[in-house]
């Protein structure tokens, strides 16, 4: 595997992780809590993160091949709907188990391509660098609103770390999610913002 191929699959590696991670600290009979942001529930949203891994082993060889990465007709909004409805009861551990697998699909399609990969491009540059970020955008940015629905873990420190120092994108709506998210730990910790920036 190339050295810059490397580098995506650890990235992959790591926000993988970070997801898992928030799926096995979830409060008690929380999963069908409604996140504000979709109206899907917490359960739903996590079913979402892991489809998009799964979607990439597919997308890939496609467009690897000069093909466009979905059909023509592709309807996005319809596609998240129907996976939002297929989810079910579908327990979080089954869910967490097919995140692994489509992780490890999708490391295992990276690893069998990678000298193509390390020269394809896409209109933001390296294709698999591209890819790869906007899934942990993606990602991180939905774990990000489910938070909203789950203040109890506004205080982790592992999670405080991932998503409020996480490039999620600039947009409006990113940012006060990450600024609501910094004020409720800094008030369930007892701080004010000049005691949060003391040395």
């Amino acid at each position: 595997m190339t050295p810059a191929v490397q580098a995506v699959c650890d990235r992959f590696v790591l926000e993988v992780a970070n997801v898992r991670f928030l799926g096995e600290i979830l409060p008690g009979l929380s999963l069908e809590r409604i996140v504000p942001a979709t109206g899907w529930t917490v359960r739903q949203t996590f079913h979402h993160i892991e489809r998009a891994v799964h979607e990439y082993g597919d997308v890939f060889p496609r467009v690897l091949s000069g093909q466009p990465g979905n059909p023509g007709e592709f309807d996005r909004d319809a596609e998240n709907a129907a996976q939002a409805n297929a989810t079910g009861n579908m327990p979080l551990a089954e869910i967490l188990a097919a995140l692994s697998r489509s992780r490890d699909r999708f490391l295992g399609m990276l690893e069998a391509n990678s000298e193509a990969l390390e020269t394809a491009q896409s209109d933001d540059g390296n294709l698999v660098i591209a890819i790869a970020s906007y899934w942990a955008q993606h990602s991180a940015r939905h774990c990000l609103e489910m938070i909203e629905a789950l203040p109890e873990l506004c205080t982790d420190p592992l999670l405080l770390a991932w998503l409020l120092e996480s490039d999620m994108g600039a947009e409006e709506d990113v940012m006060e999610r990450k600024n609501q998210l910094r004020r409720a730990a800094l008030t369930a910790y007892g701080l004010s913002e000049e005691e949060s920036h003391a040395s």
